[in-house]
């Protein structure tokens, strides 16, 4: 298995320039071809951008709706197990959409989807494998909730803006991604912006623990991307599907336990008839379809653009925060928010173009030339 950056997109980009190479020697209607099919992929891909950015807003704002009904229910640990578990449909409506469109048969969807996975002894790799990303995909919806519990939406989808910094740090420590200055300086723009958050809020405040609680979404949510990486390396959208619903299936017969948890040492409380089945049956409902286009997505377009949608949700949630919430996004906040979108878009750099701006960089400053690594 690879070990390619999950961050950097260089496998899309490569591809692309390879095609390009490519084309010198290709017919006149090859080049056009190639070009319609960039065009679509395009498209497809700013689409996908609005979508996805809606629903993470529209997920977001469900889920801050759970812990603000009049019942005051507190389990946390059964809101995430509840949307985690949801995901287990991902891969069969994924096989569906496949069928309907392609015409291929379940047991060829099977096949493909299971290419990813050892033959021998995969009850080991599931256990071994598999169920420590269950967990980390379980905490990292559980501080998703608990951070909605101190702050608002658009706090939240803000800090976790700096998700990509985080996936580069620890790609540097599993992945062996090189060190590059220009990431580097998108990492420090990243912590600076959460930085901002919290003290905007005033540290130690009420809204700064949920600043913090976000923090801690962004570093299991990049842990999770990172080790899923190591795990499934560059796999098909039909195989993540099926990663994802197995991961799922996994929290369905285990995620039960810090619940049962939880409440028996008081932690949090169980009342079934306050339980706010709408805004968490809604939630989840948006999480499958934010969830599977993540996943689907990368087989019509960029991948690059998958990871915009995060960003657009930002705006999203501002203006819903704004208008229905009537919490305003203060000066500090905005710029906080700037430093993290400057340091994301910055990630998304693909790796040799990020190393030939670093060493023009390290010139401007030393005056020495940097030789590229080949």
């Amino acid at each position: 298995m690879d070990n390619q950056s999950v961050n950097s997109y260089d496998l899309a980009i490569e591809s692309m320039e390879k095609t390009s190479i490519k084309d010198d020697n290709t017919t006149e209607t090859d080049k056009q071809s190639y070009t319609k099919l960039s065009i679509r992929k395009t498209f497809y891909g700013v689409v996908l951008v609005l979508v996805i950015g809606a629903l993470f807003s529209i997920t977001t704002q469900y889920a801050k709706d759970t812990n603000s009904d009049d019942g005051n229910f507190t389990s946390v640990t059964f809101l995430s197990w509840i949307t985690c578990s949801s995901l287990s449909c991902i891969f069969p409506v994924h096989a569906i959409i496949i069928m309907m469109f392609t015409g291929q048969s379940l047991p060829q969807i099977y096949k493909e989807s299971m290419k990813i996975y050892p033959k021998e002894n995969i009850f080991r790799f599931f256990w071994s494998r598999i169920f420590p990303i269950a967990v980390m995909y379980n905490l990292t919806a559980e501080f998703h909730y608990y951070a909605l519990n101190f702050t608002a939406p658009a706090d939240v989808t803000a800090v976790f803006a700096s998700v990509l910094a985080l996936v580069y740090i620890f790609s540097m420590m599993f992945l062996k991604e090189p060190l590059i200055l220009i990431r580097v300086l998108a990492v420090c723009l990243s912590i600076a912006g959460v930085v901002l958050f919290a003290y905007a809020d005033g540290f130690g405040s009420f809204a700064a623990i949920g600043v913090i609680l976000a923090a801690l979404l962004s570093l299991f949510a990049a842990l999770f991307r990172v080790f899923t990486k190591i795990v499934i390396g560059d796999a098909s959208s039909i195989q993540g599907s099926m990663y994802v619903t197995i991961a799922s299936l996994f929290n369905i017969f285990i995620g039960w336990i810090p619940v049962v948890i939880f409440n028996l040492a008081g932690i949090e409380t169980i009342v079934w008839s306050k339980i706010p089945w709408s805004p968490l049956m809604l939630a989840s409902l948006f999480n499958i379809f934010y969830t599977g286009l993540l996943v689907i997505g990368i087989g019509v377009t960029y991948p690059i653009f998958i990871s915009l949608g995060a960003l657009f949700g930002i705006p999203i949630n501002a203006v819903v925060d704004t208008i229905a919430r009537h919490q305003s996004f203060s000066i500090i906040k905005i710029i906080s928010t700037l430093l993290l979108v400057v340091g994301f878009l910055i990630l998304l750099i693909p790796q040799k173009k990020a190393q030939m701006i670093s060493n023009k960089m390290i010139y401007l400053l030393t005056f020495r030339q940097v030789k590229m690594k080949t």
